[in-house]
C-alpha cells in the first residue's frame, strides 16, 4: 500500500510539473513582416533562418538572419541583424549592422551603428559614432565619443573626443581622458585620473595616486612621487 501510495505521489508530481511548463514556440524557417505583428507566420513562431520586414520586423527568437528596412526587433538572436534605422535586442550573439542606431542589454559578437549604441555588456567589437555602454571586455571605437560614463572596460577604447570610464584595465584613447582607476595606458591631450597604474601620455596628466609614470608636456600627481613634487614637465614617476 505504501509503495502504491508513492508512485502516485511521484506520478503526480510529475504530470503537474509537465503541464506546468510552457509550451516551446514552433519555429518556421521564414517570416515575411509588414510592420510587426502583421507578418506571416504569424508572430507565435520563432525563427530558424530568414526574417524580412519591409518596415518592422519582431521576432521573439532568431537563429539566423534578420533584416529590415527600418527596425529589426528580437528578444534572442543568435546570427546576423542588419536593419535601415535601428536594431533592438534583449540578447545578440553575432553581427548586428544598424544605419542609425542600436540598443542591447547583452552583445557577444560585432556592433556596428551609423549613429550611435547603447549597449549593457559588450563583449567584442562596438563601431560607432557615439557609444553609452556599461561594461566593455573587448575593443570599442567611437568618432565623437561616450555620452555617459562606463562603469567597465577590459580592453581598449578609442574615442575621437572624449572618453570617460569608472574603471580600465587596458587602453583608453581620446582627445580627452577621464577614470577613476586607470590599470595600463591612458593617451590623449589630456588624461585626468584618480588612481594609475601604468602611463599616462598626453600634453597635460593629472592623477591623484600614481604607480607608473607620467609623460608630458605638464604633469600633476597628488603623492607618491619619485621626486617629491606635484607638478613637473616632460616627466613624473610615481612609486
Amino acid at each position: 500500500m505504501k509503495r502504491l501510495f508513492l508512485v502516485g505521489l511521484i506520478f503526480v508530481s510529475l504530470t503537474s510539473s509537465l503541464f506546468s511548463q510552457e509550451a516551446a514556440k514552433p519555429i518556421a524557417p521564414l517570416q515575411l513582416s509588414l510592420y510587426g505583428d502583421l507578418c506571416f507566420p504569424v508572430k507565435k513562431y520563432d525563427v530558424a533562418g530568414i526574417g524580412l520586414g519591409v518596415f518592422h520586423s519582431k521576432i521573439d527568437k532568431v537563429y539566423g538572419i534578420q533584416a529590415a528596412g527600418f527596425v529589426a526587433q528580437n528578444d534572442t538572436a543568435y546570427g546576423l541583424e542588419i536593419a535601415g534605422m535601428g536594431a533592438t535586442s534583449n540578447k545578440f550573439c553575432g553581427i548586428q549592422i544598424a544605419g542609425f542606431g542600436a540598443q542591447n542589454m547583452s552583445l557577444s559578437g560585432i556592433q556596428l551603428s551609423g549613429f550611435g549604441c547603447n549597449t549593457k555588456t559588450l563583449y567584442g567589437i562596438g563601431i560607432s559614432s557615439i557609444f553609452a555602454y556599461e561594461n566593455l571586455y573587448g575593443f570599442c571605437f567611437e568618432i565623437f565619443g561616450d555620452i555617459k560614463y562606463a562603469k567597465k572596460c577590459r580592453g581598449v577604447q578609442i574615442s575621437g573626443i572624449t572618453s570617460k570610464i569608472v574603471d580600465i584595465k587596458g587602453l583608453q584613447v581620446s582627445l580627452y581622458n577621464e577614470t577613476e582607476s586607470c590599470n595600463g595606458v591612458q593617451a590623449g591631450l589630456v588624461n585626468i585620473a584618480d588612481n594609475v597604474r601604468g602611463l599616462q601620455i598626453g600634453i597635460y596628466n593629472s592623477c591623484t595616486d600614481l604607480k607608473g609614470v607620467q609623460l608630458g608636456l605638464l604633469n600633476h600627481c597628488k603623492k607618491n612621487t619619485l621626486f617629491d613634487v606635484n607638478t613637473l614637465p616632460l616627466i613624473n614617476i610615481g612609486i
